[in-house]
C-alpha cells in the first residue's frame, strides 16, 4: 500500500498516511489523517457568488435607474471549477513534495481525477501509482480504514 493517500473533490481535500504495524503484536496497520497538510480550505461556488452575479443597473424608459440587466453569460461555474482544480493540484503537489515524493494514491471521481492529473506537476504525477474512481472525501476514517486496508 502507498504511504500517502489523497482523497479529493472540488470542495475538499483529505490527506491520509499509512502507518505500518509496530513491534507490539497488538498494534495494527492503520490510516492517520493529516489535518495540517492542507492549509487553504476550499469553498464551494455557492459560497463565492450570489444569485445577482453579472447584473448591473440600467435605466428604464422613464430614466429611473431601478431596472436590472442580466448581462452576458460568462460560464462562471466552469471558470471557478478550473481554478479549483489548479488550486487543488497545487495543494497536492505541496503535500507530496513535503513528504519527499513518495508513491501515492488518489481517490476521486474519474472526470475530476483526469482534470487533476493534467494540472499536476510532472514530478508529482510520476509518483501517482494508484487510483480509486470514487469520491471518499466524506467517509469517516474508520470506514476508510476498512475499505482501503482490505485492499492492501
Amino acid at each position: 500500500m502507498n504511504s500517502l493517500i489523497i482523497l479529493a473533490n472540488l470542495s475538499r481535500v483529505r490527506v491520509l498516511k499509512f502507518q505500518q504495524a509496530g513491534d507490539d503484536p497488538q498494534e495494527q496497520s492503520h490510516l492517520r489523517e493529516d489535518r495540517e497538510a492542507i492549509r487553504e480550505p476550499l469553498k464551494p461556488i455557492r459560497e463565492i457568488v450570489t444569485d445577482q452575479q453579472g447584473r448591473w443597473g440600467r435605466s428604464t424608459t422613464s430614466g429611473m435607474g431601478n431596472g436590472m440587466s442580466t448581462g452576458e453569460e460568462h460560464n462562471l461555474e466552469l471558470e471557478e471549477a478550473r481554478r479549483a482544480v489548479e488550486r487543488i493540484a497545487s495543494q497536492i503537489a505541496g503535500v507530496v513534495a513535503d513528504a519527499g515524493y513518495p508513491s501515492w494514491t488518489l481517490a476521486a471521481t474519474p472526470p475530476f481525477a483526469a482534470q487533476l492529473r493534467k494540472a499536476l506537476p510532472a514530478a508529482v504525477a510520476a509518483k501517482l501509482t494508484g487510483a480509486l474512481a470514487v469520491d471518499l472525501t466524506k467517509q469517516p476514517l474508520d470506514e476508510l480504514e476498512k475499505r482501503l486496508l482490505a485492499r492492501a
